[in-house]
């Protein structure tokens, strides 16, 4: 009897943690469209012409509040920059910026993020990852995350949601940065831009 009494008063709990707000998907989900909404317009799509007729739109994953992490930022010296290998073989000078340090299921992760200097400017970290799903649900190259910051923030937000595909997945044109080994994640990364179901 008590047993059962214990495993009710675990329920609410448990159906809590599966639970992803609404306002939180409609958020998400905007900006997703909005994102897809970019390889359509003429001013703006990373495509060729050719490639816009064979495209066939972006995917993602359910918005899952799960994959939606708050991460300790660990800020580095700067000891120069280092030459990030590209797709097409080039490299290009991009700084270690910081030390995201966030915990999944219980289990701890970290991800480097980088920066040139118009990321500087702009307080974006930009980071790169890859991750279990990556040549079966997911881009073989990996995937991409862009994250602001306050200035000598201790805290922030990591939102795998928002992760997207490097624009050298969808076209020929770009030469884009590879992921680091320090940012290989061993965990499955089920949010974000995904191939088509």
């Amino acid at each position: 009897m008590n047993k059962i009494i214990l495993a009710l008063a675990w329920l609410p709990v448990l159906i809590g943690c599966n639970k992803t707000d609404k306002a939180y998907i409609q958020s998400v989900t905007k900006q997703h469209k909005q994102y897809a909404a970019t390889f359509s317009d003429s001013t703006q799509t990373p495509l060729d012409a050719s490639e816009r007729l064979s495209f066939n739109g972006i995917f993602h994953f359910a918005p899952d509040e799960h994959f939606k992490v708050k991460a300790k930022v660990l800020w580095l010296p700067n000891t120069g920059a280092i030459e990030l290998p590209h797709s097409r073989g080039d490299f290009r000078p991009y700084f270690q910026a910081a030390q995201l340090n966030f915990t999944l299921n219980g289990i701890a992760y970290s991800l480097i993020g980088y920066q040139n200097e118009k990321m500087r400017t702009q307080r974006i970290l930009f980071v790169p990852f890859a991750d279990a799903t990556n040549g079966k649900e997911t881009y073989e190259g990996g995937r991409y995350l862009d994250i602001s910051y306050s200035p000598n923030a201790s805290e922030t937000e990591v939102d795998f949601n928002l992760s997207y595909y490097p624009y050298c997945a969808h076209s020929h044109r770009y030469s884009c940065p590879k992921v680091p080994v320090e940012n290989n994640l061993s965990i499955a990364i089920t949010a974000g831009e995904r191939n088509k179901p």
